[in-house]
């Protein structure tokens, strides 16, 4: 048989059992993707043996015939496997994990470049969203608000009434955009750092939507019948066209298993139980799911209780308790927590009055804002307030044109202001943009770099701020005597 005539079957087969690859790496555990497998499995482009044999005789027959039923026999493994977690997961979601990922960060600005963000708190670098030496906040909501629509699958409203999903294209477009009408472009072309390059954009984009999903499968694998069926997870081989040696994960491995004590990991494979530390260790980022490194395409493979059992990870009589997410927000809290003064003060001078801080433990404003706002529409009748910091230089120099001194003044919210503007702007009202917790998480951003400042009736002052395709207005009324500043109205508008 000639190469033309191998390729001329042997070629759809090999895309088909791609496709088949692709759908069961890109929806790792959703159940309503195993129909669609087992139906490209039936539809398989298999050849006509008894024609290849007449061509090839039955030695190449037998070695095809082979070859086929090894991948069927893989691909069914793994639809056993992605069927067996769905069952036990009946009303897990990846999409609703990864979603509540990407929703539960709250946009961050900062000069800092990437060396200087790793050595942030791990717990901050979880729930911010931020990009190495981006200060705008319109370029981080921008972030923040396409990779939510993409994720969620949400459509957006274009111009003529036209309406469409946010694609890799359409991200880098957008993001790419506000950079530009921000004048952020640092004129050095398509590279990593310059935020207006798109080819930083795409590796925003690409690292985002690849944790978001290593997040959802990690989550769909905590799960107690599901590890004691498919205890550990194999370090995949890398897809990238010029992919890091293996001998550099290799020494990455050890230097995790090292730091662990090897628990529950393999010294010469790259296989450990899914709830050993070495993954945490493994990964720059300080997370238990891939992408483990900027760029990397190595992903998370399965591995079933008998190979387990036979690397020693695991006993037969063991049972492997679900403490995955346990453990890592244990480490999450350990990252923000007995902070020493002079280490508040440094994360201080970077970040300001982005930082709120309790008794040495640290947060983001805005996680503590998005909190805030939540228990408040939960429990009516709680009473309480946040600080939310002080006027900076530029909102002190804006209200000064307007004939008003803010020097020394703070802001503080009530939870009463929060369930009045949720009455009166909220999902449930009557306004036709109706704000949402990540609206109110802007809160602050307003306060410290509003874009234009006017006075209201009875001495209020009104700020307003361009971020994400929206005006977010907000009225703020003084107190004298206390010099403080509190919520009149909040609402946003279409910019």
């Amino acid at each position: 048989m000639n190469q033309s005539d191998f390729k001329a079957w042997g070629a759809p087969l090999l895309d088909a059992l791609r496709e088949i690859e692709a759908t069961i790496r890109d929806f790792p555990g959703d159940a309503s993707m195993l129909n669609k497998v087992e139906q490209m499995i039936r539809e398989l482009p298999l050849p006509d043996f008894f024609a290849l044999g007449e061509a090839a005789g039955a030695e190449m027959e037998a070695e095809a015939a082979d070859e086929v039923a090894a991948r069927g026999r893989m691909w069914a493994r793994h639809e056993r496997g992605v069927a067996a977690l769905a069952a036990q997961n009946p009303g897990f979601s990846p999409i609703e994990a990864a979603i509540k990922r990407i929703a539960g960060k709250t946009p961050v600005t900062s000069g800092l470049r990437s060396d200087a963000w790793e050595r942030m708190p791990l717990a901050l670098r979880e729930a911010g969203q931020f990009s190495a030496g981006v200060e705008s906040i319109r370029v981080m909501g921008t972030i923040q608000d396409q990779l939510l629509k993409a994720v969620s699958h949400q459509r957006e409203l274009l111009a003529g009434g036209k309406e469409r999903y946010v694609t890799r294209d359409s991200f880098i477009r957008t993001v790419r955009q506000a950079a530009l009408d921000e004048g952020l472009d640092t004129g050095k072309g398509n590279v990593l750092t310059n935020i207006a390059a798109p080819r930083r954009i795409g590796l925003i984009h690409d690292m985002q939507k690849a944790q978001a999903r290593g997040y959802a499968r990690w989550k769909l694998d905590n799960d107690a019948d599901a590890l004691n069926l498919l205890p550990a997870w194999r370090l995949g081989s890398s897809r990238a066209k010029k992919p890091r040696p293996d001998f550099e994960w290799m020494a990455k491995w050890q230097a995790a298993g090292n730091a662990v004590g090897w628990e529950g990991a393999a010294k010469n494979q790259f296989v450990a139980l899914k709830t050993s530390p070495i993954w945490m260790r493994l990964s720059r980022f300080g997370t238990p799911w891939p992408p483990f490194d900027w760029g990397s395409t190595r992903e998370l493979e399965d591995v079933w209780r008998d190979e387990a059992e036979q690397l020693g990870l695991v006993s037969p009589a063991d049972r492997i308790a679900p403490t995955m997410e346990q453990d890592f927000a244990a480490e999450l809290e350990a990252s923000v927590s007995g902070w020493r003064p002079d280490q508040i003060s440094t994360l201080k001078l970077a970040f300001g009055d982005q930082v709120k801080t309790d008794g040495g433990r640290v947060q983001w404003l805005g996680n503590v804002l998005g909190d805030f706002y939540a228990r408040a529409n939960v429990e009516k009748d709680w009473k309480d307030h946040l600080d939310l910091g002080r006027a900076t230089g530029r909102t002190i120099n804006m209200a000064a044109t307007k004939g008003v001194n803010l020097e020394g003044w703070s802001m503080r919210i009530f939870a009463d202001d929060i369930r009045h503007q949720e009455g009166r702007h909220g999902v449930e009202s009557a306004d036709r943009n109706p704000i949402s917790r990540g609206d109110v998480e802007l809160i602050p951003h307003v306060w410290r770099d509003p874009d234009e400042i006017t006075q209201g009736a009875d001495g209020s002052l009104i700020f307003k701020k361009r971020i994400v395709g929206k005006l977010v207005v907000v009225e703020f009324q003084r107190s004298q005597k206390y010099m403080r500043a509190g919520i009149k109205t909040f609402r946003k508008e279409k910019a």
